[in-house]
């Protein structure tokens, strides 16, 4: 039998508040002296990107509210494991890039 993934209970609204956290993390990592870099760019793109899918499909709202995506998906278990690898794959990919 194959180990349950890691994200299993934790909410959409956590990995979310998560990723954008990672991504403001590596923002100001490479936020440069000298002025904006690409790096910076699209690391401010991504982030920007990112708040506004969760703003608009209520990836950052409490679990139990009808607006969230945690109370939405709660009876679509596959497309739930498939957000919430992503928003964990998106947190770790930003720590890498932090180092």
């Amino acid at each position: 039998m194959a180990a349950a993934p890691a994200h299993q209970g934790t909410p959409v609204r956590e990995l979310s508040a998560s990723a954008v956290a990672a991504l403001s993390n590596l923002k100001a990592h490479t936020a440069s002296d000298a002025g904006r870099n690409d790096l910076d760019q699209a690391v401010e793109d991504a982030m920007g990107r990112l708040q506004l899918w969760a703003g608009n499909i209520g990836a950052l709202q409490p679990e139990n509210s009808p607006k969230s995506l945690d109370f939405r998906l709660r009876d679509a278990p596959h497309i739930n494991g498939n957000v919430k690898s992503a928003l964990e794959r998106l947190a770790a990919i930003a720590n890498i890039g932090i180092g």
